[in-house]
């Protein structure tokens, strides 16, 4: 761990001479820490815009065949550290036996043991409504935060252009030693001029250990995610300044019990019509959804 620390020491050097080093010599982990404080300084910035987001779960079992779907729509109003999130539409649908069955409520169970309505609501909760978390996705799914980043190794893989953007291309890959938490692998796009993402994909870099599946009777595989961010420009009259905030989110896995119940599941989200909204004011959506007042901005 000590080595980790000289390590991500170094990366801090580099990182306060980058302004005067020709931009091949910047590392991944220096593009990286830029990009962690430029998120941090949007944070306020966030508080200004609401806009619509819609949420699709499924659960298919092992012979593919659709099991339960469920759909929401929310009004989401970003917070300094946090969001609020109101349900405004929800549709879901389940199979037995052949059929197709509809149902209008989150965590619906239509038997005493419903594995599948229990843990589909909850998994969308979770993973799309983590209130820890500045976007609802767990945190510890993409390292964009400073304290994140000091369990990952980051390597500069090139630049490249990516649908109209010069990017810089950072892999990431927990550093050794780092406990189950820290088990996420993948790449990162990130803009060249505002050091901003762009595109983030992950995957499962190692996998549960036996110990914690005899305990938990439950197996976890094939686990990856992609986030995609769009710019919103943002800001006082005459010095507009634009914050990045995820436009698509989507994940899929196999979960196994012992027991013999298994599930493809997949996730997806899609933030739209993102608006600026002023202190004490309202917005309504062309649908007619209309979100609650937005909190005046601290002085």
């Amino acid at each position: 761990m000590r080595a980790a620390r000289v390590q991500a020491a170094l990366g801090l050097v580099c990182c306060s001479l980058s302004g005067w080093a020709a931009e091949p010599e910047l590392t991944g982990a220096c593009i990286m820490q830029r990009l962690a404080e430029n998120q941090q300084r949007g944070q306020e910035l966030r508080r200004q815009i609401v806009y619509k987001q819609s949420v699709l779960g499924r659960m298919h079992r092992g012979n593919n065949k659709l099991a339960r779907e469920e759909k929401y729509e929310f009004v989401v109003t970003p917070a300094a550290q946090s969001f609020e999130r109101k349900m405004v539409e929800f549709a879901g649908r389940y199979e037995r036996g052949g059929r197709i069955f509809n149902y209008d409520k989150p965590k619906y169970q239509y038997k005493d043991l419903d594995i599948d309505g229990e843990l589909l609501g909850e998994l969308v909760e979770e993973w799309t409504g983590d209130q820890r978390s500045r976007d609802g996705m767990p945190d510890e799914i993409f390292p964009l935060t400073a304290g994140k980043q000091k369990h990952y190794e980051f390597v500069l893989a090139g630049r490249e252009e990516y649908q109209g953007h010069a990017v810089w291309k950072v892999t990431f890959s927990p550093r050794k030693g780092e406990d189950l938490d820290e088990w996420w692998a993948g790449e990162v796009l990130v803009d060249v001029e505002a050091y901003e993402p762009v595109l983030i994909t992950s995957h499962q870099a190692k996998g549960i250990p036996m110990a914690v599946k005899i305990l938990l009777g439950t197996d976890i595989r094939k686990m990856g995610f992609k986030v995609s961010y769009q710019k919103f420009q943002v800001g006082p009259e005459g010095a507009a300044q634009a914050v990045w905030l995820p436009s698509t989110w989507g994940g899929e896995f196999d979960v196994r019990v012992l027991f013999g119940y298994r599930r493809k599941i997949s996730l997806s989200m899609r933030n739209s019509d993102f608006q600026r909204t002023q202190a004490a004011s309202t917005v309504k959506f062309e649908d007619g959804a209309v979100t609650a007042a937005h909190p005046p901005s601290q002085p």
